[in-house]
């Protein structure tokens, strides 16, 4: 009896595990690039039933596999390196900034030189841009190539610190830890942070989106030029203001929380004194406000 092909059985390692996989090309062919689906409809086709993996993979034997990310309560963090754009280095270094561990998330090493930061997709997160930065990519309504997936030239998409099985597991007890929520304020679109509507201003008429974004630079430019012994007080007024943002409905509490620890940290406070700053300030608008500078 012939051996099952390596990445059929990584396939139903997944889908044993309630995890929605689909067959992608090994290689470029004269229907499609590598990486781009084999069957109609994608990752919208997507299936954890045994005897469906079986059928794909008895037509395509050698395809790697597909793991949607909604599908499976995922989102994640896709750093390549294209030409003079290090998404790497960018990434690496705002987890250097942040105090963020990457080792706590799988880690996915591709065959280009890329990494995959696999999160938990939180139930808050409404809809994300599709790129924090050059050669830096949310992937969320969209499809990554699994973890141990083994490409036509035996190339393979590797699992740095866990194993396919783990992961796997993982994603079926939905055990994976959350984007740090500095992560997620960058991940937010822009339309999510400020409502759709408009004001009236003697410029004519100004969309709540223009005027919040307006104010949240402001907020953030104040925290930036602070002067030394002043920069946790004003961290502190500016956490105030975004909490008073947050009671109007302008903007979401974790994306104000994210957005007060992360200028915290560019002013060279630690992770742990931008957070409990952001948070005093926050609950202090809940309790009823502190005064404008």
């Amino acid at each position: 009896m012939n051996p099952l092909p390596p990445n059929l059985l990584l396939a139903l390692t997944y889908a044993e595990n309630g995890v929605a996989v689909s067959p992608c090309r090994e290689r470029d062919d004269q229907f499609g690039k590598c990486k781009s689906p084999y069957i109609s409809g994608g990752m919208n086709s997507a299936s954890s039933h045994i005897q469906q993996v079986y059928a794909w993979w008895e037509n395509t034997p050698g395809a790697i596999i597909g793991l949607p990310c909604r599908a499976n309560g995922i989102v994640v963090i896709d750093a390549d390196r294209h030409g003079q754009e290090d998404g790497v280095e960018i990434l690496s270094g705002w987890f250097r900034d942040n105090g963020f561990n990457p080792a706590l998330v799988p880690c996915v090493a591709t065959p280009n030189e890329g990494f995959h930061f696999i999160f938990r997709r939180p139930a808050s997160l409404t809809d994300t841009k599709g790129k924090l930065a050059p050669a830096v990519d949310i992937r969320d309504r969209a499809y990554v190539i699994a973890a141990g997936s083994r490409l036509a030239d035996g190339r393979e998409y590797r699992l740095w610190n866990a194993t396919p099985l783990l992961l796997a597991q993982a994603l079926q007890m939905q055990a994976l830890a959350e984007p740090p929520s500095w992560l997620l304020a960058m991940m937010q679109k822009a339309s999510v942070i400020a409502k759709p509507k408009s004001t009236q201003s003697e410029y004519g008429l100004v969309s709540a989106e223009v005027l919040t974004l307006a104010r949240l630079k402001g907020i953030t430019q104040k925290v930036a030029m602070a002067p030394v012994g002043q920069r946790n007080s004003t961290l502190h007024w500016a956490a105030c203001r975004l909490g008073e943002m947050v009671a109007d409905r302008h903007i979401c509490r974790d994306v104000a929380l994210g957005l007060i620890v992360a200028c915290g940290r560019q002013i060279g406070l630690s992770q742990n004194e931008a957070t409990k700053t952001a948070l005093s300030g926050l609950g202090d608008m809940a309790l009823g406000g502190v005064d404008d500078f």
